[in-house]
């Protein structure tokens, strides 16, 4: 689900993304396993979901690399709000590796390795910062340590990826549901 978020996130930059509606070029950074990453250029972006329970738009925002880091590791990266999106600072409330906490705030890292499968590692702590929310783009501020588990009955970690001093500046793409407005 995640990879078809992805793409059509991609799609949506490549066909409406318009110059006059971000202010600035976009970008997605961080940290990740004390290693400078930083999204390629056009590859970072949100989305905005209309949720009839809370009567709001959740909000998605990734970023996708290309290249892989001095660690041979390539890795993408993906925040969520799910609710009401506003600006302010959100903490992750998993109280286990989640995908997408319903009704909560999440972080996910899709890990590529060389030689190896490629596999998901879901947030179990961490925060998103909004700072910037208009109806065009949003910016703020996050970290999470997310982790990836063994398939199957036998729950050990098999991985930990920490996701350190992440900044984003992201034109919203697509907005789902209902017209979008953002809160003043």
């Amino acid at each position: 689900m995640k990879q078809v978020f992805a793409l059509v996130v991609l799609s949506c930059v490549f066909q409406s993304c318009q110059k006059d509606q971000v202010t600035t070029e976009s970008f997605m950074t961080a940290t990740v396993n004390n290693l400078s990453w930083v999204s390629d250029k056009n590859m970072a972006a949100a989305q905005l979901d209309f949720n009839d329970n809370t009567n709001g738009h959740n909000l998605s925002v990734s970023g996708h690399m290309e290249n892989s880091l001095t660690d041979g590791s390539r890795y993408n990266l993906s925040i969520g709000v799910n609710s009401p999106v506003s600006r302010g600072k959100f903490y992750f409330n998993n109280t286990k590796e989640e995908a997408s906490a319903i009704g909560g705030v999440y972080g996910n890292v899709i890990t590529y390795k060389i030689n190896t499968d490629d596999f998901l590692s879901s947030s179990i702590n961490g925060f998103v910062e909004i700072t910037l929310l208009t109806d065009h783009e949003v910016g703020g501020n996050f970290e999470y340590d997310a982790v990836s588990y063994t398939k199957g009955l036998d729950r050990d970690p098999i991985d930990t990826v920490k996701v350190r001093s992440g900044r984003f500046r992201v034109p919203i793409v697509m907005v789902s549901g209902r017209e979008w407005t953002a809160p003043k």
